[in-house]
């Protein structure tokens, strides 16, 4: 038994994280509080610690295409993924969640095109070409390529337009890493 330093409860040996430094092999606070401490120290310092992790990313980005293009080819990972998404649909109601998602995107999409009926048509067409390009891209250098809104449809900054002028092809990676984000 050994008394935690931070909440100062008396518990067993093994609510504490191993250190070689200290005299008994373990930390003087419990795994509970050294979590929480951890917990809070993220949260200060969140900031901070996106900024070294896209530092990283940006420094490191060969590697990570390189990793996830061989990782997302083996069967193991498409075997997983299939069974990890058919388990998400029957217990989180996945399909659910995936169908309002697409529905409100839809409808934002919609209301963000030009009203002129000729220029609907005109950027359909530009639209799917877009979406043909991406696909070749991907098809092409084994790597998947996005459409990307250069301008977010959903952000509480701006709302970009679903048109032809807002529209880039950029690698899923990037796009991802993105996620929403509106940089002026």
């Amino acid at each position: 038994m050994k008394r935690c330093k931070k909440c100062t409860v008396e518990k067993s040996i093994d609510s504490f994280s191993k250190a070689s430094g200290c005299k008994d092999g373990t930390r003087h606070t419990c795994k509970v509080c050294e979590s929480a401490r951890k917990k809070e120290w993220a949260e200060e310092n969140r900031d901070r610690i996106l900024k070294k992790k896209k530092e990283y990313y940006r420094e490191n980005i060969e590697h990570f295409s390189e990793y996830n293009r061989v990782r997302r080819s083996t069967l193991e990972y498409k075997e997983y993924f299939k069974e990890y998404y058919a388990d998400w649909k029957k217990n989180k109601g996945g399909q659910e969640i995936r169908n309002a998602h697409s529905a409100k995107r839809k409808a934002l999409s919609l209301n963000a095109e030009l009203t002129s009926p000729s220029r609907q048509e005109f950027n359909s067409f530009c639209i799917g070409e877009f979406y043909a390009l991406s696909k070749e891209r991907s098809k092409v250098t084994g790597i998947e390529w996005h459409v990307d809104h250069i301008v977010p449809l959903i952000n509480s900054l701006v709302c970009g337009l679903h048109s032809p002028q807002n529209l880039r092809v950029i690698p899923a990676l990037q796009n991802l890493q993105k996620n929403n984000t509106f940089i002026v």
